[in-house]
């Protein structure tokens, strides 16, 4: 399947849900100015931004269920395979990169167990979430002349350098680093969203994963 399906979305929708995906980190240096615990000023950012995003592009959201829905079986098979591919790489990316995905450390999930239900929907669930449809935003107009593997590469380095960017402090090898580790993710995300043309069982797949890598040590 070609990754590049029929643009519908406006350059509008585009940049106000890019520029949402700009305010998680923003507004959560602001909150923490009153809080000073940026994790939990994050996970406040995350829930409320994020959720914002979801409704401003429900019809976007609305439309990937349905064809998750349509094909249900792909969907459960590649939300298997996405959960291997991405576990993979945040493995090695952890390991050998030392690069980790933008979730809290456990000692913050212990100390502010208050808090624990609301940071793991936020780095899990919301973070998927603005993940994936900012990823179909910015990536909706990119079409290689049809070919799959060059559009899947192109949207992973287009993609992981705007995350990249947007959630990594701007240190040059730390931030060299991040958008190899953020483009390998892209990429994957990309490939699940070729094979299925919709990018719900990427987004579910990175929510299980990222919820995992929390819950796992508080067992």
């Amino acid at each position: 399947m070609s990754l590049q399906t029929e643009t519908t979305l406006s350059y509008k929708r585009i940049f106000i849900s890019v520029l949402l995906l700009v305010m998680i980190p923003v507004s959560a240096t602001l909150v923490n100015r009153f809080v000073d615990q940026y994790d939990i000023s994050l996970m406040f950012s995350f829930n409320m931004i994020a959720s914002v995003m979801i409704m401003y592009d429900w019809s976007l959201l609305s439309t990937h269920f349905e064809r998750s829905r349509k094909n249900i079986v792909d969907t459960f098979l590649f939300i298997f395979i996405g959960f291997m591919l991405i576990t993979g790489w945040l493995y090695l990316g952890i390991k050998y990169l030392k690069i980790y995905p933008v979730i809290p450390d456990t000692s913050v999930l212990v100390a502010y167990g208050y808090a624990r239900p609301g940071m793991l929907i936020a780095y899990s669930v919301m973070s998927a979430a603005s993940f994936g449809i900012c990823f179909k935003c910015i990536t909706d107009r990119i079409n290689v002349h049809n070919k799959e593997f060059q559009t899947i590469l192109l949207s992973g380095l287009l993609y992981g350098l705007v995350y990249t960017l947007i959630f990594t402090p701007w240190q040059p090898f730390l931030l060299a680093r991040a958008y190899l580790f953020y483009t390998i993710l892209t990429i994957l995300f990309a490939y699940l969203y070729n094979q299925t043309h919709t990018i719900i069982p990427g987004i579910i797949s990175l929510s299980i994963v990222y919820l995992l890598i929390m819950i796992m040590p508080l067992l």
